[in-house]
């Protein structure tokens, strides 16, 4: 009890303010449509109870399906399906990162670490996603404060939660135990925990060992979907810690990106450096904490993705708080030195961060390019145009992406390839023959570069007398065309 007390007796003014700016900076753009994984997800976790653990086809722990399907009982709009899944974890997360940082290093460096986290336009972004990033971030600064105070019923607690909520929380638990066999001899109580922790997830390995085995299959069936969807080694690292600095930022190579990114890791190393020398080993038990959660989860996943690509900035989005805790303290424990070298190092490295941060934010706020996928806006756009008993939807997919079963009418025919990748072997013809019986056919452009690379089901629809005849867009979604045995054009933009 006395660590939730911690919480809830420690509140400062100053703490409200952040968050009261953290909620203001999450509210833009939380009821958006939702993209594709996100409606895949509501529509998993708004089935019922008994199907909630059904989920070999998405490679996620079960934690996320199962807070949201409890959510869906009050409603199923976006905003409060997210503010269960992302937004109160992420609010949390930089409440607890404050308190946290309050009591293992002081008040200043909570005070700079939250706000840098609260302003963050990554981690905004992901406290408004429906997917499984902001809840780890949650349990990760949580279970690291029980570790440092030593909490063991809470550490394991929290473990446990974490490891159901993200398949990538084993490599912060690795670094935790780095670093507490480094700073301590209790062993014993961390055995424990880590036994009773890895027993209360045995029973869901099965299902991981199969939704491996499925994700193995899609990348055997589809052709380009592992080069879509992880990252190259050789740009892993350099990705993550282009996304940890800049945020929502088109990271394409350029001077100005190189040259801040290049300024700011070797800032961060100089005045490590330079504060570890001080030999001071209070301070360095919490810098090497902060050194081991920031960049040992990372090098870890990295070391695994040589046999399973799992690297990717918002999977590790569970260190970010632990990077802002390190430049924090790191500026912090300059301030009184009389190097004036480091102090003026210092200060322009926490003055970059926000002023990076507050720009990349405000670029998601307005840039159409950085926000999600507008998937409700393009099919209000065609049910407002076409009428639903003529229009038959056509999938190349095993089924209508999740969004159309998200926000599309019922009354609205669809059909499907069946398979989600398309060949010459395809009985396209057979497939295809529904859509006689209709005025108008309608067909996204989304992802056919990977499951339609030779457009051979435009040209199976041509074969049957239809030709494009009006054309929709939405910001991240692309085209989504109309065919037509009619010469009716119709073009929305």
């Amino acid at each position: 009890m006395e660590f939730v007390q911690s919480f809830l007796n420690r509140s400062r003014l100053l703490l409200l303010l952040i968050l009261a700016l953290a909620i203001l900076l999450r509210l833009p753009h939380l009821s958006g449509s939702f993209w594709l994984d996100e409606a895949a997800q509501a529509l998993e976790s708004t089935r019922p109870l008994s199907q909630q653990l059904d989920i070999v086809a998405d490679f996620q722990p079960p934690l996320l399906h199962l807070i949201t399907h409890v959510a869906s009982y009050a409603s199923h709009t976006e905003w409060w399906l997210r503010t269960a899944g992302a937004l109160v974890p992420g609010l949390l997360t930089i409440a607890i990162l404050y308190l946290f940082l309050e009591r293992a290093a002081n008040k200043k460096t909570a005070t700079i670490a939250a706000a840098l986290l609260a302003t963050s336009s990554l981690h905004i972004y992901f406290s408004q996603e429906l997917r499984p990033y902001s809840l780890p971030t949650l349990f990760a600064v949580a279970s690291w404060w029980a570790l440092y105070e030593q909490r063991w019923r809470w550490f394991t607690t929290l473990t446990i939660a974490g490891l159901y909520s993200s398949y990538l929380y084993p490599f912060l638990l690795i670094a935790q135990t780095i670093w507490l066999l480094l700073n301590t001899k209790k062993y014993k109580q961390l055995v424990v925990s880590l036994v009773i922790s890895t027993a209360c997830f045995i029973p869901w390995l099965p299902t991981f060992f199969a939704q491996l085995q499925a994700g193995q299959l899609l990348r055997n069936e589809l052709p380009g979907w592992e080069s879509t969807v992880s990252i190259s080694q050789e740009k892993a690292l350099q990705l993550v810690m282009g996304k940890f600095i800049f945020g929502l930022s088109d990271l394409s190579f350029s001077l100005p990106y190189l040259a801040t990114g290049s300024f700011v890791v070797l800032s961060l190393i100089s005045l490590l450096l330079f504060s570890w020398q001080k030999k001071v080993k209070r301070q360095q038990k919490v810098l090497m904490l902060l050194l081991f959660w920031a960049g040992a989860p990372l090098a870890f996943a990295w070391l695994a993705s040589w046999f399973v690509p799992v690297v990717e900035p918002k999977r590790l989005l569970l260190s970010l708080a632990g990077f802002y805790g390190l430049a924090s303290y790191l500026f912090v424990l300059s301030l009184p030195q009389k190097n004036a070298i480091a102090k003026k190092l210092a200060t322009l490295l926490i003055a970059m961060l926000f002023i990076i941060n507050i720009s990349s934010t405000i670029r998601y706020f307005i840039d159409k390019s950085f926000q999600r996928e507008d998937w409700r806006g393009i099919i209000r756009k065609i049910e407002q145009t076409y009428p639903a008993q003529n229009t038959i939807a056509v999938f190349i997919f095993p089924e209508a992406f999740a969004p159309w079963l998200w926000y599309a009418s019922p009354d609205i025919t669809t059909i499907s390839t069946k398979a989600i990748y398309v060949d010459n072997t395809t009985p396209l013809r057979d497939l295809l023959e529904p859509t006689l019986d209709y005025d108008y056919i309608l067909m996204f452009d989304y992802l056919q570069d990977l499951t339609d690379p030779n457009r051979l089901v435009a040209a199976e629809l041509q074969k049957f007398g239809f030709e494009e005849t009006g054309s929709f867009s939405a910001p991240n979604v692309g085209f989504a065309r109309i065919f037509s045995k009619q010469n009716t054009a119709v073009d929305q933009g």
